[in-house]
């Protein structure tokens, strides 16, 4: 478990780098709509990993 915790953590961490980048960057607009579109692809991608280790788990 504690190596899905790390995954998780690292797409975090560059979800918030990516978007850290998106926000400053002056060639392309990028609006609070993006942001939260993006930030749902990441936390329902999050889920699905750590779903995925959960019924392996219990298949186990």
């Amino acid at each position: 478990m504690e190596f899905i915790l790390q995954q998780a953590a690292d797409c975090c961490t560059d979800f918030f780098n990516f978007s850290e980048n998106k926000i400053f960057n002056d060639e392309e607009m990028y609006s609070f709509f993006h942001l939260m579109e993006d930030f749902s692809t990441l936390i329902n991608g999050v889920a699905i990993m750590m779903l995925e280790v959960f019924l392996s788990k219990l298949d186990d």
